[in-house]
């Protein structure tokens, strides 16, 4: 996998932002961001299957 990486500006609803919260103190993930790195290579992962 690539190291490059570019900085983008979503907006993520309160809600789901709180589910990623929780999900990174369970899997005690450093960053907000890795959490939400984590989760999106799952997605991906599962939607390739």
């Amino acid at each position: 996998m690539s190291l490059e990486s570019k900085r983008i500006d979503i907006r993520i609803p309160v809600r789901l932002i709180k589910k990623v919260e929780k999900y990174q103190e369970e899997k005690d993930i450093a960053t907000r961001t890795g959490a939400f790195l984590e989760l999106i290579r799952i997605g991906l992962k599962h939607s390739e299957e």
